[in-house]
């Protein structure tokens, strides 16, 4: 076997090169340079469920732009609540087995630094910053899971079903914004993350 040198990162104990080095060693994928268009939307009548009802939001750090998990939640008669937990439906808009699904299986996951920047995008930043990012103030198709949630009975997810669904979303908040905010949806999501992680959250 032949090879060929194609950079040089930096000398072994440079902090930057050693940075560099950790990010190659976890995803040595990259997209090429050239812009995307994503292929496609949805079909209609793919997603059959709209969420129109409920308080729609998702928790990220400052700055985040490729949203892909949001909750719903929906006040409901005698004190019980549905919730409803919602990612992307990224294969909505990736065709399987097109460039960018294969690129995307091969990377595997979005590589964040501790600060939450992104390092090694799974998707490029048309589909994860746009496409398919559920950010406020546009339709987005995703997967849900929603429960039904009885104080009375310990806060515990009751009556789970999987959707197809079509949402807008209300409201972004970072994770200090949330824990500061005096919205009535903070202390239920609270205690129902608790009865998830038998023990208070």
């Amino acid at each position: 076997p032949r090879g060929l040198l194609e950079n040089r990162l930096g000398v072994s104990g440079d902090f930057q090169a050693e940075r560099t080095a950790l990010e190659w060693q976890a995803c040595p994928w990259r997209y090429p340079k050239h812009s995307f268009i994503p292929e496609r939307e949805p079909e209609k009548g793919d997603h059959v469920i709209q969420l129109k009802d409920g308080y729609t939001f998702h928790i990220d750090p400052i700055g985040c732009r490729d949203v892909d998990d949001v909750v719903t939640m929906k006040h409901l008669p005698s004190n019980e609540w549905q919730i409803t937990i919602t990612i992307s439906d990224v294969a909505g808009y990736v065709s399987d087995g097109s460039a960018v699904d294969i690129m995307a299986s091969l990377i595997g996951q979005t590589l964040y630094d501790r600060d939450g920047t992104v390092l090694r995008p799974m998707l490029p930043a048309v589909y994860a910053e746009g496409a398919c990012s559920l950010l406020p103030g546009k339709k987005s198709y995703a997967v849900s899971l929603q429960a039904d949630v009885d104080s009375a009975a310990g806060w515990r997810l009751q009556n789970p079903r999987w959707l197809l669904t079509e949402l807008y979303v209300n409201a972004s908040y970072t994770y200090e914004e949330f824990q500061q905010t005096d919205t009535v949806y903070k202390e239920p999501l609270q205690r129902i993350a608790s009865a998830l992680a038998c023990r208070r959250t």
